[in-house]
């Protein structure tokens, strides 16, 4: 193989390897990060099946009731989002559920992408936003995220984990609300 050809193979393999790079950005910026993993997190087996379990189904609609209506939830509304979520039920889905419910809307409905970040800041966080991460969440809104992508990071934020650490004081979820 001559010098040229080498070096168009070589041009090639970089081309393809930023064309890879440049889309592989271009997937993570199309949704902001929120410092949070929905995924399942445990699994058992079952007469053969796999059946999905999520190990904090308590905890993540626990911080979901917290975040979205700024209240502990009741026991047979905990008890279906539960479910849902040890169904597979991702959390975005689930939080679909309290952005269109009553009590959310007579919240949040009518504010802007701006002020529905700061209510989440002062609801959820108990704090005024700081500039970054108003810029970062209310950028997100106008690029088209969901409201229900912004509070389900609110509500897996380490802030709201230890806020709802503090109101159980370490007693499991399940015998809180039971």
């Amino acid at each position: 193989m001559s010098q040229n050809e080498n070096d168009r193979d070589s041009n090639q393999n970089e081309n393809e390897n930023e064309n890879t790079r440049d889309s592989s950005r271009n997937e993570n910026s199309e949704r902001p990060e929120v410092g949070h993993d929905t995924s399942v997190e445990s699994h058992s087996a079952i007469a053969g099946n796999t059946v999905q379990h999520d190990s904090d189904a308590d905890g993540k609609a626990f911080r979901l009731y917290l975040a979205a209506l700024g209240r502990t939830p009741d026991s047979s509304g905990m008890a279906t989002w539960m479910n849902a979520i040890n169904g597979g039920t991702d959390l975005e889905h689930v939080a679909n559920g309290f952005t269109h419910s009553t009590e959310f809307q007579s919240k949040y409905g009518d504010l802007n992408n701006a002020e529905y970040v700061h209510q989440l800041y002062a609801n959820v966080l108990h704090r005024e936003p700081d500039a970054a991460g108003l810029a970062n969440w209310v950028g997100a809104l106008n690029s088209g995220e969901t409201r229900e992508h912004v509070l389900v990071g609110f509500s897996e934020s380490a802030e709201n984990h230890a806020h709802a650490a503090e109101m159980v004081h370490g007693v499991d979820y399940q015998t809180w609300v039971g």
